[in-house]
This record gives structure tokens, C-alpha cells and sequence, in this order.
């Protein structure tokens, strides 16, 4: 984790994960709380914003980050839940706005170590001022193989995103010049 100075951040953004089949939440999201729950009680930040919408099921994974932080001992009014996102370049997009509404300049992101690049990249090109990364290492038990499986996921979902970003911006551009020849 790139270091922040001493007195942390505004807000720790922690990106969801699949929640399991019966809307507990599944290793990965655990993994990315209990350490956004860590770095929020060492001090690192002020604020913890839960991002992640409702993918299926009846919870947000933001409704169960935050259950989960508050059972941590995070109070419930240093918790801000966005539970609109259904996947990385929206976490971003979402949290971005929050930040805004809040005033808030900082932020450290919190997800998985392989999924880090992805998610920072969203960030940037969101205006999400990340100033900071940090995520739980691989997951357990994985080997070569599995790490590997990741990178190239990764990847594709790295170029799909980008993909998307180039649409929205073009479609932007192209409804912009036509209300500018409409003037």
C-alpha cells in the first residue's frame, strides 16, 4: 500500500464482491471489509463508504459490508452505504459522486490485491481522488494456476471496461455537438 499521511484519509472505499448464494457475503467480500474495518480503526480514514448494489438476492452488498462493519464496532454514522453499483467502472462512478456530495478530497481503495489495477484505473478516469490502494492478498489455498485465471480476467474485464468508458465518452461528445448545432 502506497503510504498516506499521517492523519489517514477522508474516506476508505471498499469495492463489493459477490455475496453467497443465501446473501451472506462470500470470501472475497469478508476478506475486503475485515480490512477496510482494520485500516478504519488504525486511524486511516474517517469515513467508510460500502459500495456495491444489488446484484441478486434481497441485500445490497453494500447493506451487508456495512452489518458487517458495524458488527465490527465501526458506528453506524461513520458508514455511508452506496448500493446502487453492479460492477467495478459503476463503484467508481457511484463513489465519485458520493465524494463530491460529501466534500470529501481522499481516499483509500480497498479490494482485492488482483483486482486493484482494474479498479484504480475506474477510479481515475471517474475522477475518484484515490490517493492510496490497499487489499488483502490473494485468496487462500490458491496456486500458479489460479493467479493466472485471475490476471487473464482480469485483463479482458480491464479492456471490456475501457471499451465502455470510449462508448459513453463518444456518445457524450456526439450529443454535446448536437445541442451545440441545435443552438
Amino acid at each position: 500500500m502506497r503510504e498516506i499521511e499521517a492523519g489517514g484519509v477522508d474516506v476508505i472505499i471498499v469495492f463489493g464482491a459477490a455475496l453467497a448464494a443465501d446473501g451472506s457475503p462470500g470470501p472475497a467480500l469478508l476478506r475486503r471489509i475485515e480490512h477496510a474495518v482494520a485500516l478504519w480503526q488504525a486511524g486511516r480514514g474517517r469515513w467508510l463508504l460500502c459500495s456495491g448494489g444489488l446484484v441478486a438476492g434481497t441485500r445490497s452488498e453494500a447493506a451487508v459490508m456495512a452489518g458487517c462493519a458495524r458488527a465490527a464496532g465501526v458506528p453506524a454514522q461513520c458508514i455511508v452505504e452506496e448500493d446502487c453499483a453492479r460492477n467495478t467502472w459503476q463503484n467508481a462512478q457511484f463513489s465519485a459522486a458520493l465524494l463530491r456530495r460529501h466534500g470529501w478530497r481522499t481516499a483509500l481503495l480497498v479490494t482485492e490485491r488482483y483486482h486493484l489495477p482494474r479498479a484504480r484505473l475506474a477510479c481515475r478516469l471517474n475522477g475518484l481522488p484515490v490517493v492510496a490502494v490497499s487489499g488483502p492478498g490473494h485468496p487462500p489455498g490458491r496456486g500458479r494456476g489460479r493467479r493466472l485465471a485471475l490476471a487473464l480476467r482480469e485483463g479482458l474485464a480491464c479492456g471490456m471496461m475501457l471499451m465502455r468508458a470510449a462508448a459513453a465518452i463518444l456518445r457524450r461528445n456526439g450529443a454535446e455537438s448536437r445541442q451545440a448545432a441545435g443552438d
